[in-house]
């Protein structure tokens, strides 16, 4: 799997078949759970289901959440942020807005050396 600017983003979301959903609580950011059932509009929506929602959120209809995409082997992640909106509650159904998404491209080389240097400080730990 590649990434390329001239890309559609929906295909990558589904090749990559896993998220972690956050939802945002006035200043901290609360894991609700891994999606790994989802669909896109192509307008900019991605429609899943959770199992559960904190209890703040199931207060409001609508609330700030983030996305995040990543498989191992893949040399990218996805942070998608939006609002996400109950569409349902039996089963919890959101439809998320995407307002802002970042990619983030791991090369190889940094990979490396960021395992080169966690060697170092274990070996260094051990002796």
């Amino acid at each position: 799997m590649s990434l390329h600017p001239d890309r559609p983003v929906a295909p990558i979301l589904s090749e990559l078949g896993q998220a972690m959903f956050h939802y945002y609580d006035r200043n901290q950011k609360l894991p609700v759970g891994i999606v790994c059932s989802f669909t896109g509009d192509g307008n900019h929506v991605i429609a899943f289901p959770v199992s559960s929602l904190p209890v703040a959120a199931q207060a409001d209809d609508c609330f700030a959440g983030e996305l995040f995409f990543y498989r191992k082997a893949i040399p990218f992640c996805i942070t998608v942020t939006g609002t996400a909106e109950i569409c349902s509650r039996s089963p919890f159904y959101i439809r998320f807005s995407v307002l802002h998404l970042a990619v983030q491209e791991f090369s190889a080389n940094s990979f490396r050396q960021a395992t080169r240097h966690i060697q170092r400080k274990s070996t260094a730990a051990v002796h």
